[in-house]
């Protein structure tokens, strides 16, 4: 009885993580007096001895305030470049699991029907479509005003649930 019950049960699952796209804070007044057709992007300067990392902001804090402390950055010097580093800052990371639970029940001796659940974004969490995607710069311009403020322009799918069933034979 008890193996009638509880047998020919499936799982799987798919687990994806990655952390977040690189950033580099920039500045679009071209103070390096860079020669060319195009307004050059400089790099931003780091103020001295200010710390660009904040700590104790949760998820809806940073998208909403700053996923770091912009006033850490400004422009550089005319005449120079930024001495900010490539890829200094973070931008939130993408995670999602998928799970499947799956029932076989024999109907007859080469004759089977499977049962199963699907949950695509199993834990229903929000992934912002990362603006560097959509070629959103402001994000990143020390001289815009939404200079750090996560500028939403879209999320991935929340959660789904399919059912399903398929006749094995």
């Amino acid at each position: 009885m008890v193996r009638h019950l509880l047998g020919n049960w499936q799982s799987s699952a798919i687990v994806i993580l990655r952390s977040g796209d690189p950033l580099t804070p920039v500045s679009s007044k071209g103070n390096s007096l860079t020669p060319g057709t195009y307004k050059a992007v400089d790099r931003a300067n780091l103020v001295p001895g200010a710390d660009w990392h904040v700590s104790g902001r949760n998820r809806d804090q940073k998208i909403h305030v700053g996923y770091f402390n912009q006033a850490a950055f400004t422009d550089a010097p005319l005449g120079s470049f930024g001495n900010v580093g490539r890829g200094v800052i973070r931008m939130a990371g993408y995670a999602d699991t998928d799970l499947m639970l799956a029932r076989i029940f024999s109907i007859r001796e080469r004759v089977r029907l499977q049962f199963r659940s699907e949950f695509f974004n199993a834990f229903n969490r929000v992934n912002f479509i990362s603006p560097r995607q959509h070629g959103v710069t402001p994000f990143a311009d020390v001289d815009n005003p939404s200079f750090g403020k996560y500028a939403v322009v879209g999320a991935q799918d929340p959660r789904t649930l399919q059912f399903g069933v398929k006749l094995l034979f």
